[in-house]
């Protein structure tokens, strides 16, 4: 009965210790997600490790229709849920 619990004791601990290192890289986890945000809404920030972050770039009129026809439309079948081999073959193409 003592080993059991000493078991379970040594297992508990076991765990605490895995959560606190877990917590200890929540901070470094934080500061990075904030530093994804401000990319993504095209902000200049400067990051210790790479250094000066890219501002976000300002297209023109012609390289937004330039990118814009650099992809066609698709139109994909709906699957309604029967013949799911002629479905397959109709996506592929």
């Amino acid at each position: 009965m003592a080993k059991k619990s000493e078991e379970r004791l040594d297992f508990v601990e076991q765990e605490v210790r895995e959560m606190r290192t877990e917590l200890k890289k929540l901070p470094a986890m934080e500061e990075n997600m904030s530093l994804i945000s401000k990319m993504g809404e095209g902000k200049r920030i400067y990051n210790r490790s790479v250094g000066w972050g890219i501002e976000g770039e300002r297209k023109s009129e012609d390289d937004k229709a330039f990118d814009r026809s650099k992809f066609k439309k698709v139109e994909m079948p709906i699957f309604n849920g029967t013949d799911h081999d002629s479905w397959l073959f109709r996506a592929d193409r």
